[in-house]
């Protein structure tokens, strides 16, 4: 092997991978009924658990996406953790002007997750 190279994984390695992406994103029909769930009761009430909840599933996407070969849906969720943040530490509800800056970032990342769920 070359240095600094990474040894490939094995072809059993690769098949865990793959059912566990296939499973991944049975879950994303789920995780668009939460964002959107989230992203309602935050326009209502804009209250710290509100922004607690959007940004949980957020950061989940985060966390995840890229690990089962959707780096673009996480990127797509990174500006609304990163943008709640600071609201979540604090304990405060978001203001209006964030929620509203925030429309267009959850709307892409509905259209991500509808993409890779097969409902686009």
């Amino acid at each position: 092997m070359p240095p600094g190279s990474a040894p490939l994984p094995s072809q059993a390695v690769r098949a865990q991978l793959n059912l566990l992406s296939a499973a991944f994103r049975r879950t994303l029909p789920a995780r668009l009924a939460e964002l959107e769930a989230a992203w309602l009761r935050l326009n209502v009430e804009s209250s710290a658990e509100a922004a607690a909840e959007l940004r949980n599933v957020a950061h989940s996407l985060v966390g995840s996406a890229g690990t089962f070969g959707m780096p673009e849906l996480g990127d797509a969720a990174r500006p609304i953790d990163l943008a709640l943040a600071p609201v979540v530490a604090a304990q405060q509800g978001a203001p209006a002007d964030l929620i509203a800056s925030l429309a267009p970032i959850v709307g892409a990342l509905q259209t991500q997750l509808r993409h890779h769920s097969g409902q686009a």
